[in-house]
């Protein structure tokens, strides 16, 4: 389950607090909350398709992110640029917001930058 964020139903939450207790602390804490305590209560972990755990898996347009929940690795000016795409219901993305330029721009970025 990834870490940007994450549901956790309200009856499981008191039995998740008291599972610290037991289970070996780790440092990353989603693995620990949301994977290992998880476990040890039994509780069952959901698959949510609009939780994005990948790195860009879309554009940063409005449009893309309009029944998403989360979004890794974007900007503060990306997000800024979301968060006015999305108050406007009639936003589209543009031409130059394709997924491929984006995907090779950090493939640029990671290799020379």
């Amino acid at each position: 389950i990834a870490g940007t964020a994450y549901l956790i139903s309200g009856d499981i939450l008191s039995k998740l607090y008291s599972a610290t207790g037991s289970v070996p602390y780790f440092i990353f804490e989603d693995v620990y909350i949301t994977g290992l305590c998880r476990e040890h209560i039994g509780a069952v972990a959901l698959e949510n398709k609009g939780f994005s755990c990948g790195y860009r898996d879309r554009s940063p347009c409005g449009q893309n992110f309009r029944y998403r929940i989360t979004g890794h690795h974007y900007t503060p000016a990306e997000i800024k640029r979301l968060w006015r795409e999305l108050q406007d219901r009639w936003s589209i993305c543009q031409r130059g917001d394709n997924y491929l330029i984006f995907k090779l721009f950090d493939l640029f970025q990671y290799l020379f930058l």
